[in-house]
């Protein structure tokens, strides 16, 4: 059979084929199919499992604020991406401090390209900080 580090692998290298199909396709049209966020869902399941000893109150915390901010019309395919994620990395805060961050830095570097559109015109690719905060997280 194969060793738990070798599923591990194998799931990690398929979230991360398919983060990367949703970065190209969230930067060429601005819409990831569900068929993406539910397969990233699918591969989580078993790593999830695998981490069930690790989660505790970050992971519900940070899934309540992301929670809050999808209520509030913040993202789509992105944030639905972001809940099985953030309870299959190894290191939540990690993931989470990473997506923020390089979020934050992506955003004002778009606004700095674009400066003529307002705030509420912005349409930001968020998959790419997703994508670099997961790859971040793993291999922490």
């Amino acid at each position: 059979m194969f060793s738990i580090d070798t599923i591990n692998t194998i799931l990690f290298a398929s979230i991360t084929v398919l983060l990367i199909i949703a970065c190209y396709m969230d930067i060429k049209e601005r819409n990831v199919p569900n068929k993406i966020t539910l397969l990233i869902l699918v591969f989580s399941i078993p790593l999830i499992y695998l981490n069930l000893h690790n989660i505790g109150f970050f992971h519900f915390a940070y899934l309540g604020v992301f929670y809050w901010g999808y209520c509030r019309g913040l993202g789509g395919a992105d944030l639905k991406a972001m809940f099985p994620l953030i309870f299959a990395v190894p290191n939540v805060m990690v993931f989470v401090f990473s997506v923020g961050i390089i979020g934050v830095l992506y955003i004002i570097s778009d606004y700095l390209r674009n400066k003529e559109i307002t705030w509420n015109q912005v349409s930001i690719p968020f998959f790419i900080p997703i994508f670099i905060g997961f790859q971040i997280a793993i291999w922490s």
